[in-house]
């Protein structure tokens, strides 16, 4: 079908030099608890953290100017997410504290439309179809909240498993589809953890053994990573998302 002048125009009008391209990072990170996932997403530019049941952002407190929004049920990041595109807001970044979780309630809320259309079925049991809508309610959500013109942090629980050569590997837990689509939204995929290093004079005694968080964003063969930046190492050690957000931007220069 030939585009009229005015589709034309409006498509040319998207088309910018790559260096103009929006300058927003996305960035999904993973780890076990402990690992100060949620300080890393607190880290983050003038941030708006939606707290799903995590009650974790106590750990964040240091970090001052961010706020919490309270999700409860699935409804609230929905709505949530509308707000934050339809409202002339000042939050530079919004994080999700967990995607396990919020994945969880996005079951829970497909299981109870399940019952109401039928009384007779298992309440607690999910069949395929049901994890189809799972999947065709996490998309958009997840695509909706990274096309923001914000900076997009999305934090995950981490899951072990085998593969099909029985090689042990680690990743955000989360279904394959909904993994995936989260796993191929973001610029980069970390997995954080803690390491125990020595700090002080050695010579003087004064040395003492502290937990230094670390993150993983470089390639391992048992740990799913990602850096499209190219310009952080492999491990960085005590991580933020500035940090990122700098990396980000030397790329551009």
């Amino acid at each position: 079908m030939p585009l009229k002048k005015k589709q034309i125009a409006a498509i040319e009008k998207r088309i910018v030099p790559i260096e103009n391209a929006e300058p927003w990072l996305n960035v999904l990170v993973y780890g076990n608890n402990g690992t100060e996932k949620t300080r890393f997403a607190a880290s983050a530019p003038n941030v708006v953290i939606m707290d799903v049941n995590e009650k974790g952002t106590k750990s964040a407190r240091s970090f001052h100017g961010g706020k919490v929004f309270q999700v409860r049920q699935w409804p609230d990041a929905v709505y949530f997410m509308w707000y934050l595109r339809e409202v002339d807001h000042d939050f530079e970044s919004v994080a999700v504290d967990n995607l396990t979780t919020l994945q969880q309630l996005c079951m829970s809320n497909v299981l109870k439309e399940a019952e109401d259309r039928d009384p007779n079925r298992d309440p607690d049991s999910a069949t395929m179809r049901d994890w189809g809508k799972v999947t065709e309610k996490m998309k958009p959500f997840i695509l909706h909240l990274r096309n923001l013109p914000m900076h997009t942090i999305f934090v995950a629980q981490e899951r072990t498993a085998e593969d099909e050569e029985e090689e042990v590997m680690h990743m955000p837990d989360l279904p394959r589809a909904v993994r995936g689509i989260s796993t191929g939204a973001v610029d980069i995929i970390g997995r954080t953890f803690q390491k125990e290093v020595r700090k002080g004079s050695k010579r003087k005694k004064r040395e003492v053994a502290v937990w230094e968080p670390r993150m993983l964003v470089g390639p391992h063969d048992s740990y799913v990573t990602k850096d499209r930046t190219g310009q952080l190492p492999r491990i960085v050690r005590n991580p933020s998302v500035p940090m990122f957000i700098d990396a980000a931007a030397h790329l551009e220069e």
